[in-house]
């Protein structure tokens, strides 16, 4: 990530109040976790549905909602929660202060997931965090994963695809792009939420897997 985009990422966490602020949207999606999960552009909660895994990397954790959800609703027994933001990580701590199945890690996601030594298939969760990349960095961690995840490792990307575009928001990456990217990995591209024109949110990628997937 680079230094004014850190910057403005950080900037989110350091608010007066932001804790209480962080609580209490916590407790809301707490409440509705089967809503938030399975809403179109999320395609979470039918891939853990349809898949089971153990050990979770929740990229760019924020202040930790999936990682903690991941442990006390799914029954992961490890999550490695990777935020660039130390004030995120800390509100995450406050928040989840009894929550010893979470590794807090704070630094870059194309630096840190590199340094994991994943032994079984990994669920990787994404949730609006390459569309905010250029595509150099988005590249970078799309080839860190790829470097240290097990076969039938699952990626799970509320991201959106389709017609390029990029402005200092938003980047939109088309399906080729992504299959170019991760070569060893079968994609499923839904449909459901329509980002744009020529552009959807909802992306799963199965390493090496040998069911059917459509587009």
């Amino acid at each position: 990530m680079d230094n004014q985009s850190y910057i403005q990422h950080n900037s989110e966490y350091v608010q007066s109040g932001k804790f209480e602020i962080e609580l209490q949207h916590h407790k809301n999606h707490s409440e509705n976790h089967l809503n938030y999960m399975y809403q179109d552009d999320t395609p979470h909660g039918r891939n853990l549905d349809e898949h089971k895994f153990n050990i979770a990397v929740d990229v760019g954790s924020g202040t930790g909602w999936f990682a903690n959800y991941a442990v006390e609703v799914r029954g992961f027994e490890k999550v490695y929660a990777i935020e660039p933001s130390v004030a995120a990580v800390d509100i995450a701590k406050k928040i989840y202060p009894q929550q010893n199945k979470v590794e807090w890690i704070h630094g870059f996601a194309e630096e840190e997931i590199s340094k994991l030594d994943l032994k079984e298939p990994t669920f990787f969760s994404f949730m609006c965090i390459l569309s905010h990349m250029e595509n150099e960095l988005a590249a970078k961690i799309l080839e860190s994963i790829d470097s240290v995840a097990p076969p039938q490792s699952l990626i799970s990307f509320s991201e959106p695809y389709g017609r390029e575009s990029h402005n200092h928001l938003w980047h939109i990456r088309e399906k080729q792009w992504w299959e170019n990217l991760l070569q060893n990995w079968k994609f499923r591209f839904d449909t459901k939420y329509v980002f744009g024109a020529g552009s959807w949110k909802g992306i799963t990628a199965i390493k090496n897997d040998s069911n059917k997937m459509s587009s």
